[in-house]
């Protein structure tokens, strides 16, 4: 089973990983960074090494838009269950996006959620709970 989530945006936007946390006990947590396989940008996206709070090795930054730049994850999820979803992003200077809009795609529907990304640097964000 796979859980789908789409981000696009207007403004400059910074994306580290989205993170998976089942309810289920013998459920595995699910790690999706921008480097992982599961993760596909689409436009023209910078790395980012110089400001901390990334998780793994990098982050992934694009300037203000017309939201056509996007970043998609698409991780396997092996159990059907409930999961509460968590995003992080780091500082830019408080050039970050303040619309930064999150689209999950679950077993009910799709949910958008808007993220101010000046807000919650450096920590995993929750952004709801949904059943995959």
């Amino acid at each position: 089973m796979h859980a789908l989530m789409k981000l696009g945006f207007r403004t400059v936007f910074c994306l580290a990983a989205i993170v998976f946390f089942p309810s289920m006990a013998s459920a595995k947590v699910i790690y999706v960074d921008n480097t992982s396989a599961e993760c596909t940008l689409v436009g023209t996206w910078s790395t980012v090494t110089s400001t901390a709070g990334y998780y793994l090795i990098n982050a992934r930054s694009s300037l203000a838009g017309t939201g056509a730049n996007t970043a998609t994850w698409r991780p396997n999820i092996p159990t059907t269950g409930t999961y509460t979803v968590y995003a992080r992003w780091i500082p830019q200077a408080n050039t970050n996006a303040t619309n930064a809009k999150y689209v999950i795609t679950h077993v009910a529907g799709t949910t958008e959620v808007i993220v101010n990304q000046n807000l919650n640097t450096k920590v995993w964000y929750k952004l709801g709970t949904f059943t995959f």
